[in-house]
């Protein structure tokens, strides 16, 4: 029971976008889950267009322009270059062990 309210309380986080999660690491395990503002706004930038790919079909609409504030044009279908596509793989990788790393120091103490 106490999992599943757990799991349900992670998901309904999720759902309220990065920078909600974010707080909750920070206020709640006192966890960073990434190193700075640039940093953020790229998983940011990254998480918007993983949006904009499953929910529109990467059509750039209004709502994508207002949250990134990306120069591209409203109707236009998103382009992803592969050289993007990897250093954003190696962005969330990286943070991913950063995360690992910081919640294993706090709560696996010798």
């Amino acid at each position: 029971m106490i999992e599943e309210v757990a799991e349900l309380a992670v998901v309904n986080y999720m759902h309220q976008g990065l920078k909600n999660i974010s707080q909750l690491f920070d206020k709640k395990l006192g966890i960073k889950i990434y190193r700075g503002d640039k940093e953020f706004e790229r998983i940011f930038i990254a998480v918007e267009i993983r949006n904009l790919l499953v929910h529109n079909n990467g059509i750039i609409n209004r709502k994508f322009l207002q949250k990134t504030k990306l120069s591209l044009k409203r109707g236009n279908k998103i382009k992803i270059k592969e050289d993007y596509l990897m250093k954003t793989a190696d962005l969330l990788f990286n943070t991913a062990i950063y995360i690992d790393q910081q919640v294993k120091q706090k709560f696996l103490k010798p």
